[in-house]
């Protein structure tokens, strides 16, 4: 279920067991050398593997949800996710388990992953454009403050849109090296401070519309009508 609240760690472990048959199964209709990339990622660095497995879960649930598109662009949306993070397997694992803040150095290295991911995966799905746009631009931010190209609004595609909120409400969720996780309600809450600045509004409004159909009583910050920039926190995924 999207945006599914805390669990115990037996659950959490039997989700994750799922989610990685769904991919092998999703997988057997991708490129081999996309395959092959996506076992590099899982091979140097299991945790950035498994959240792309639930990114890409996460998106295709977006993709479905707002009724946009046909059944060959949610694969590729899929797909995208599943491989936003594919640059990071050029990136030393000292980077990407340090548990303190990154030095600027090591920020320039890590803003890298997105153009070596669309560099190592565009052999493989050059017929795929929405599969290159996601990889390359997933970082950029809906004011035009992302990377790599700085791109803003509309002119971000759709498929980086949606990948973004994803991205982020897992990497809120989800315990990192440098931090615990937290949760669902307080990644919600990011995503509503960040809407015109970090994500796209609409498409924050299609994951608020998921995460309510789970059943979950909604954060005080949207039964109380606070403030958004009172309640929520800037966040940025890696």
């Amino acid at each position: 279920m999207l945006f599914a609240g805390a669990d115990s760690g037996e659950n959490k472990q039997m989700q994750e067991n799922t989610l990685q048959l769904e991919v092998e199964q999703h997988l057997q209709g991708v490129p081999f050398g996309a395959q092959a990339l996506y076992r590099r990622l899982e091979e140097h660095h299991q945790e950035t593997a498994a959240h792309a497995r639930r990114t890409a879960r996460y998106a295709m649930q977006l993709a479905l949800e707002s009724g946009r598109f046909n059944d060959a662009q949610v694969a590729d949306i899929w797909l995208g996710a599943l491989l936003h993070d594919i640059g990071k397997i050029a990136v030393p694992l000292a980077i990407l388990d340090k548990p303190g803040g990154l030095s600027a150095p090591e920020w320039e290295v890590i803003r890298c992953h997105t153009l070596w991911g669309e560099q190592l995966i565009k052999p493989f799905v050059s017929d795929h454009p929405i599969v290159l746009e996601a990889v390359r631009s997933e970082h950029e931010r809906f004011d035009g403050r992302g990377y790599p190209d700085g791109l803003s609004g509309k002119w971000i595609p759709d498929s980086a849109r949606i990948i973004m909120v994803c991205d982020t409400f897992d990497a809120v969720t989800h315990a990192r090296s440098y931090r615990p996780g937290r949760s669902p309600e307080k990644a919600i809450e990011i995503l509503i401070a960040g809407a015109g600045s970090q994500f796209d509004p609409y498409w924050v409004g299609i994951a608020i519309r998921a995460w309510a159909s789970s059943k979950i009583t909604p954060p005080a910050i949207l039964r109380e009508g606070q403030s958004t920039r009172e309640s929520a926190t800037h966040f940025e995924a890696a």
